[in-house]
């Protein structure tokens, strides 16, 4: 049994794992998510959180990298009991909070956040996110609760002014492979070089984010390098950067499931035209050497 005191320090060392959408948070999460000490949350991506309209936007300046945009609290509190209580997705399956938490649960934690909010914004949402929280998790208490919504890596800076005791896993992958697995969902756009464009904008935006918080917030994870020859030993600095003890059967579960084909490795390659191709390639150079100018200090996805 824990003390209200030990879940509210487990609370506050969450795992946020964020990427460009397609680059790998969903297999991330469901990895961690076998060891022991960490829990991925029921929906896996919250969205309450730093999708648009969420926590961090309803901020906004009041935390570094924040912006101004939907900052009314009432409008919030009204998202959270609508649309990030219960949305559908483009297959007609319906998504949100209301999979693991009890409406009357989050209703009194919306009703909580607005009798506080007026005087200590901050500290009010913090409540509210762990009054909601732990209703997410399957496992245990005591667990470490992961999130995959995709937008954590363009909030960083944010979320980690609100949860400083938080780590983040920034998932990248070969932003051509990206691009053409986008093109193959109703969700994303139907153009490869379109949603290479994405890709690119989210990967200065996540960049940025990132060489603005301090050294051992943020760990990279290039998808190639998982399904490579040394994904075991990748996956081990990632444990050792959440400070979770190396987990055998974890390493069996990774080793098993996180494979190049599972991974699709090179579709970009395999699916399109030659033309096609060539064009994508041609555009995907030209945003690397973007990238590369402004953050040298990080290297570019490998291919699988």
């Amino acid at each position: 049994m824990t003390t209200p005191d030990l879940e509210q320090a487990v609370l506050e060392q969450a795992v946020f794992i964020g990427g460009t959408g397609r680059s790998g948070t969903t297999i991330a999460g469901r990895v961690l998510n076998n060891h022991p000490a960490l829990a991925l949350t029921t929906p896996r991506e919250v969205r309450f959180l730093t999708a648009r309209g969420g926590i961090i936007e309803t901020l906004g300046p009041l935390l570094p990298g924040g912006k101004l945009g939907n900052s009314d609290p009432k409008q919030f509190a009204r998202r959270m009991r609508g649309w990030f209580y219960r949305w559908p997705k483009p297959s007609g399956v319906e998504q949100g909070l209301h999979r693991s938490v009890d409406e009357a649960i989050l209703d009194t934690a919306v009703t909580n956040y607005l009798e506080e909010v007026s005087t200590d914004p901050v500290s009010a949402s913090r409540r509210l996110i762990f009054a909601i929280i732990p209703s997410t998790l399957k496992k245990s208490a005591g667990s470490r609760w992961v999130d995959t919504t995709p937008s954590n890596a363009q909030r960083i800076r944010a979320l980690h002014a609100l949860l400083p005791e938080a780590k983040f896993v920034h998932m990248m992958r070969d932003g051509r492979d990206v691009a053409v697995s986008f093109a193959s969902k109703q969700f994303g756009p139907g153009d490869p070089l379109e949603a290479l464009e994405k890709w690119g904008e989210r990967m200065l935006r996540s960049f940025a984010e990132e060489s603005e918080v301090p050294a051992g917030v943020v760990i990279r994870v290039d998808l190639a390098d998982w399904v490579g020859p040394d994904g075991i030993d990748s996956l081990r600095s990632v444990c050792d950067f959440l400070g979770a003890d190396r987990d055998a059967g974890l390493e069996n579960w990774f080793s098993a499931n996180v494979t190049s084909d599972a991974m699709h490795g090179g579709r970009w390659q395999r699916d399109l035209t030659t033309e096609s191709a060539e064009a994508l390639e041609r555009r995907y150079t030209h945003w690397c050497e973007l990238l590369t100018e402004r953050y040298p200090q990080f290297p570019m996805p490998r291919a699988m």
